[in-house]
């Protein structure tokens, strides 16, 4: 994967500028279908999906590329990792336990007319376990109520990556949420130290469609003040207004099929 990717760069870096000019990433496309049986059909992909198999695939080319080891930090990783901190607490004998895990992206609900920053504080937000949810500590060695506190241990070097699950399971199916969620040009994560690092919106892709079972994917991204809009072959600049129509319906009156799905926020 990462030679096909690379190959593909090459050429768009190389090819000389012609409003004509057309180039197709299909070798790569074939084969990212032929190592992973998943997108090798004609079926509707969640573009979510083909983004972490992109990038967890380029993480093991490099590790043999590069002779990584698992304590060593590879390129992948230094431009999208951060790790995420859990922290929980006995409520019978107040003794704490931490644990990290690492992340390449944040997936984050939809909260209908909220900003991003809402539907993020809810995902930092603390949680209680008591009654059914009850979870073993070792110092009572018993299941306890506890409270658990999940904060950023360590934010991306370089590009945050947040996906809108904008999909929900059901008895009908797959579903797509269309509900409003307002994406701020800069946004602040805080770490568990409380120190805050910014983060610039550099563009998203938009899923155009009413369910996952059919639609159309394509990129918004910002070059320097101007946005574009990459639709396969057509590029086309977008005003700051047009940019807010990806945000979702604001009423069950709007009719926005087209919305923010994955976003790329760029460290400052």
């Amino acid at each position: 994967v990462l030679h096909r990717l690379a190959s593909l760069f090459n050429s768009m870096s190389t090819q000389k500028a012609d409003k004509a000019a057309r180039l197709g990433p299909n070798d790569f496309v074939r084969f990212v279908k032929k190592e992973n049986i998943l997108f090798d059909n004609r079926e509707q992909q969640d573009a979510h999906e083909f983004l972490l198999f992109v990038l967890n695939t380029i993480q093991d080319d490099e590790k043999k590329l590069f002779n990584i080891d698992e304590q060593e930090m590879g390129p992948i990783q230094r431009i999208f990792q951060g790790e995420v901190a859990y922290s929980t607490f006995c409520l019978d004998c107040e003794t704490q336990s931490g644990s990290r895990q690492t992340f390449l992206d944040l997936s984050i609900e939809v909260e209908q007319n909220h900003s991003l920053n809402n539907c993020m504080s809810r995902f930092w937000a603390t949680s209680l376990f008591t009654s059914d949810n009850k979870v073993m500590c070792s110092a009572c060695c018993a299941m306890v109520c506890a409270r658990r506190c999940v904060g950023l241990g360590k934010a991306p070097s370089k590009t945050l990556i947040v996906q809108l699950k904008r999909f929900k399971y059901s008895e009908e199916g797959r579903n797509k949420l269309f509900g409003h969620v307002a994406l701020p040009s800069e946004i602040g994560l805080q770490t568990s130290k409380q120190k805050t690092i910014p983060f610039n919106l550099k563009g998203f892709v938009v899923h155009q469609g009413s369910s996952m079972n059919a639609g159309h994917y394509y990129g918004v991204f910002r070059q320097g003040k101007q946005w574009r809009k990459y639709d396969d072959e057509a590029v086309s600049v977008l005003t700051d207004q047009q940019v807010l129509n990806y945000w979702g319906e604001r009423s069950s009156d709007d009719r926005v099929t087209a919305t923010a799905y994955i976003l790329l926020y760029e460290r400052c």
